[in-house]
């Protein structure tokens, strides 16, 4: 009768590799069996440094926010604060406004309208009324103002302080624009007309102090 010999199972091969804390991926030989290798892959997790997550935080939260803003203020609005008294009654110094900057893009500014300018003689954006519009003859008498010879109803209220103003027509894209306060107000009457270009944007909203919060 034959004998068989029984053979004890060789150990399963092991291997092991001493690697850096990288982010990698490995595979590892866990088993071998009729020269049929299983494999298992060990994804290896590195714990990020923390100047590179407040990197990720400010390139995916704060860079969008800042771009963002600088198209809103660029393009669609814009903040702003009243300096001096020449919108008295009707603006005072020190309220917080919202610029219109978008809706010149698609018609031109309209009688009546608060609007800012930025001209280059200016040290600093003026807010005024337009009251003069391109093409237009604008005379000032005793406080009156008359558009082509007849006298514009002002129906907002306005300082009527007697005043004159010299005849001046308007050519294309210029606009003639007082302050409310008419007696205390740099204005058209002594910088005279204003050029499209310059007209920044119309007062939209008024929001600070907030019990004198007004959309216009």
């Amino acid at each position: 009768m034959d004998k068989f010999q029984s053979q004890k199972s060789q150990p399963t091969a092991k291997r092991s590799f001493s690697t850096p804390y990288t982010p990698a991926e490995f595979t590892l030989i866990t088993d071998r069996e009729d020269e049929t290798y299983q494999h298992e892959i060990i994804h290896v997790e590195q714990r990020s440094p923390l100047g590179w997550l407040l990197l990720q935080e400010i390139i995916q939260v704060v860079l969008p926010a800042l771009v963002l803003a600088l198209v809103i203020h660029l393009f669609l609005a814009q903040a702003t604060i009243v300096y001096g008294r020449s919108m008295e009654p009707n603006l005072f110094e020190a309220q917080r406004l919202i610029i219109d900057k978008i809706s010149y893009r698609f018609r031109s500014p309209q009688r009546n309208d608060i609007v800012v300018i930025n001209m280059p003689i200016m040290d600093e954006m003026l807010v005024k009324r337009v009251v003069g519009l391109p093409g237009e003859t604008v005379e000032i008498h005793n406080g009156i103002v008359s558009i082509d010879g007849r006298e514009l109803n002002e129906a907002f209220p306005h300082n009527l302080s007697e005043y004159d103003a010299p005849k001046v027509t308007l050519g294309p894209l210029q606009y003639f624009v007082l302050g409310d306060n008419r007696g205390n107000s740099n204005d058209s009457r002594s910088f005279g007309s204003v050029q499209r270009e310059f007209i920044i944007g119309r007062v939209w909203m008024r929001y600070w102090p907030l019990n004198q919060f007004r959309i216009f």
